[in-house]
């Protein structure tokens, strides 16, 4: 007599009293990532990233830095939406987003921690070309410049 036990759905077959077997026509394994480039917009404060009927915006970019991307994150997908505040740099924080917006949001988990792992990738790239614009040299005064300077600066009146 061979048993069956049912998880989540699925029922597995008895390959002896201690193995049960997973039904090979529900196991896909993915070896590639077909994520396509998502449709974004960034600008200092917020962000705003497309993928398909996906939209994942985000706010609060301004207090972020090299450790840490801590963001409020809204997560939309037809006219339901998900809100959280996120760190994209932790792993257990992205997995903890992309299950609850998954399962809010009827979605696959593992598609949203895929998109959050290319959105924080994204922004970083964003970030280190910010930082590496502002170590440009600035424009240095010429001595006239700098004698009006400190005329200025040595001037009770101002």
């Amino acid at each position: 007599e061979q048993r069956q036990l049912e998880v989540r759905g699925s029922k597995l077959e008895e390959k002896d009293k201690n193995t049960f077997l997973l039904p090979t026509s529900n196991f896909q394994p993915s070896t590639t990532s077909n994520l396509e480039p998502p449709t974004s917009n960034i600008s200092d404060d917020t962000a705003t990233f497309k993928y398909g009927d996906l939209i994942y915006h985000v706010k609060d970019l301004k207090n972020t830095n090299k450790n840490s991307l801590k963001i409020i994150l809204k997560l939309t997908h037809k006219d339901s939406h998900f809100t959280d505040r996120t760190d994209l740099h932790s792993a257990k924080a992205r997995r903890s987003f992309s299950n609850q917006a998954s399962e809010r949001l009827s979605l696959q988990s593992a598609q949203v921690e895929e998109h959050l792992e290319a959105m924080m990738e994204e922004l970083e790239t964003q970030s280190s070309v910010v930082s590496r614009s502002s170590l440009v040299k600035k424009e240095e005064m010429n001595e006239e410049e700098k004698q009006e300077a400190f005329t200025l600066l040595k001037d009770p009146n101002h």
